[in-house]
């Protein structure tokens, strides 16, 4: 009986360039290896699923993304251990450390339920130490990951004989998950740069600490930063030595980088000693180097239990002060605990109207988040200082918190202002601005409220500028713009019945530079598919209007890209107006609605 295909499975460990060469020979045919790929997104939330089917899957993710964690949840074993501490820390990870500290002793832990193997197997300590001097010599030497069998030239990937004691057990190195395969079935690498720089950090810790030991925290340094100045790749590994060293070391370690000490490691672990001489360091070093962070700017990482009792005067001083250290404490901030005891600080920052807009955002940001924070108390001196940062801040603090938790007056007035942070007609729209919290702020908005909001705002813009004719007016554009969004919202919620004349009153004020598409404007799409309300609003418009030249401006209003386009003329519109002027003996409407005859029609 033959078999069109055999399958050798196995752990990389145990499978090198000998084995193809063997099982090619006795079969004749060269063997494909192959590897198992890590769990995609969409297998990562099925798993989740079936294991915490209370959870919400994407709320995990972002907590183990947070930090750092992420890449490793593509092994289904490590995603259970994470889900488990998931749930143990109450949805919310406290101790960076301490994860780290459990994940890597699950991944060293061997469950092969081999026991002739499991007799020989070194314990899980003793594969954690060898590891850990793996990976140490790895990262200090700058090589990639490990070698099974020895090349003459691969400094990338060291022979793992080399890296340990002639008497140590290597073979249970690799079977562990602590490794993961290359595209070369003779190189591993570590499963993960974070883990590997957790890893290194203990491994060199633990022989500075030994005072009979020849390895010197000077000695470390001279490699991680040479010439005082710390190695990029380098420093995930100093910020682990620093959470998980002496508060000696982790004084040390400030001095030299102390930026690489609070975003990689966990500075919670640091003393309260050596919280405050962070602290005290990072503002020097953003006093005299105000791009400290390098590429880094861009990341997000979690200090953890770093905002304790002991640094929030530190805090305080430092979120009063100007420079980029305060950017980045506000940053850290915002996923934690402790905003509560700097609610008065924030909210200063927030009214500073001489803060630079980005920290004022942060500080709105993080203020949002906190329960205890009363929006009321800023919305007033926001909308008094009436500037574009303090219109932005004030329209996020709204619709996050909604409009009753301020009076509706300001919410109002707010509408009414927003219109000045659009381009005049005619310019180049130059701010830097993003205006998407425009539409944030009336999304939050329920129908009620944005019809109410509607008959205010509406009614209130009127031609300013003197202008001589409807066409040539560009004071009412920008107001227009505003109202135009809400007439969306309101026509975002059906069913309901609209008031042709309450519609009527919010459109007459309206002027536009250009139309709008159906597919761009819920209030458009509504009213070109409902002829009955759009002719009814038409009708309204010539209604009243007394005069040959103001009946023809009205009805040309109608075919005009300055009106709100969802009452302009559409197909049968035109006809129905007329009928309607000689219905109600509105002469004038009739003859400017006349035509000529088209010869090339019937």
């Amino acid at each position: 009986m033959s078999h069109a295909k055999v399958v050798f499975a196995g752990r990389s460990s145990e499978w090198d360039q000998g084995r193809t060469a063997y099982v090619e020979e006795c079969f004749g045919v060269k063997p494909t290896v192959v590897y198992l790929q890590p769990f995609s997104r969409d297998e990562q939330q099925q798993l989740f699923a079936s294991e915490f089917p209370q959870e919400d899957f994407e709320a995990f993710a972002a907590e183990v993304e947070r930090f750092e964690l992420g890449p490793l949840l593509g092994n289904p074993q490590f995603l259970k251990l994470l889900g488990e501490a998931y749930l143990e820390s109450e949805r919310a990870y406290v101790s960076k450390a301490n994860i780290f500290a459990d994940a890597v002793r699950r991944l060293a832990h061997d469950t092969n339920p081999e026991l002739g193997r499991q007799k020989l197997k070194p314990s899980t300590d003793r594969i954690i130490a060898q590891c850990e001097e793996v990976f140490a010599k790895l990262m200090l030497s700058g090589a990639a990951g490990i070698a099974t069998v020895e090349q003459m030239s691969d400094r990338d990937f060291p022979y793992l004989e080399d890296l340990l004691q002639p008497n140590a057990d290597l073979s249970f190195l690799l079977d562990t998950r602590l490794f993961k395969p290359t595209e070369d079935v003779e190189k591993h690498e570590p499963v993960h740069r974070i883990v590997a720089e957790y890893c290194a950090a203990g491994y060199l810790v633990k022989r500075i600490a030994d005072p009979s030991d020849c390895l010197s925290l000077e000695r470390v340094f001279a490699i991680i930063a040479p010439n005082r100045t710390s190695r990029d790749e380098l420093r995930g590994m100093l910020g682990w030595m620093a959470a998980r060293g002496s508060e000696m070391l982790q004084l040390e370690a400030i001095r030299l980088d102390p930026y690489a000490v609070l975003a990689n490691g966990d500075p919670g672990q640091l003393t309260a000693k050596a919280k405050k001489a962070l602290l005290a360091a990072l503002d020097e070093l953003a006093d005299n180097e105000p791009l400290f962070r390098r590429s880094d700017a861009w990341r997000r990482f979690n200090v953890g239990d770093f905002f304790t009792g002991d640094v929030l005067t530190d805090i305080c001083a430092i979120l009063l002060k100007q420079g980029s250290l305060r950017g980045l404490v506000l940053e850290l901030l915002e996923e934690t605990d402790a905003v509560s005891s700097f609610v008065p600080e924030l909210s200063h920052l927030v009214r500073d109207a001489a803060a630079e807009p980005s920290a004022r955002q942060l500080a709105m940001r993080v203020l949002l988040k906190t329960p205890s924070y009363d929006v009321q108390d800023d919305i007033g001196e926001l909308m008094t200082e009436d500037t574009p940062i303090a219109l932005e801040l004030a329209s996020r603090a709204i619709a996050a918190r909604g409009v009753a938790a301020v009076d509706r007056a300001s919410v109002s007035s707010l509408l009414s202002k927003l219109g000045s942070l659009y381009p005049k007609p005619g310019t180049r729209d130059r701010s830097p601005m993003s205006r998407s919290f425009i539409d944030k702020l009336i999304l939050s908005l329920d129908r009620d409220d944005a019809a109410g909001f509607l008959d205010e705002v509406a009614s209130n813009i009127t031609c300013t500028c003197q202008a001589s004719n409807r066409y040539t007016c560009k004071c009412r554009d920008v107001s227009s713009k505003v109202v135009a969004k809400l007439l969306d919202r309101f026509f975002d919620d059906p069913p309901f019945e609209p008031e042709p004349s309450r519609i009527w009153t919010w459109l007459a004020p309206l002027n536009f530079r250009n139309g709008m598409a159906p597919e761009r404007s819920q209030a458009v799409k509504y009213l070109a598919e409902h002829e009955d309300l759009r002719r009814a609003v038409q009708q309204l418009a010539v209604t009243d209007v007394a005069g040959e030249d103001a009946v023809h401006d009205a009805v040309s209003r109608l075919y005009s890209s300055h009106s709100h386009s969802g009452v302009i003329m559409r197909e049968g519109d035109p006809a129905a107006l007329n009928q309607y002027a000689f219905d109600t003996g509105f002469v004038e409407v009739w003859a400017a609605l006349r035509f000529g005859h088209d010869i090339y029609r019937k």
